[in-house]
């Protein structure tokens, strides 16, 4: 990304990247929606983060008892 922004640093002055790169703006967007675990309870949907964190919210909840 420094290398594509001209050797920018500051990330103040980085504004506009989805213009600049955006393939690598959306895999971005994509791997931060996976480490955040993003889904729709009582659903198939989202990433495994999700569906991790799911269980282990409902062993939590149920004192190990499931």
């Amino acid at each position: 990304m420094i290398h594509s922004m001209h050797h920018e640093q500051d990330m103040r002055k980085m504004g506009g990247i989805a213009r600049t790169i955006p393939i690598t703006y959306w895999m971005m967007i994509i791997g931060t929606l996976a480490l955040t675990g993003v889904g729709i309870p009582g659903t198939p949907i989202g990433f495994a983060g999700f569906f991790s964190k799911d269980s282990d919210h409902r062993g939590g909840v149920c004192g190990g008892r499931l």
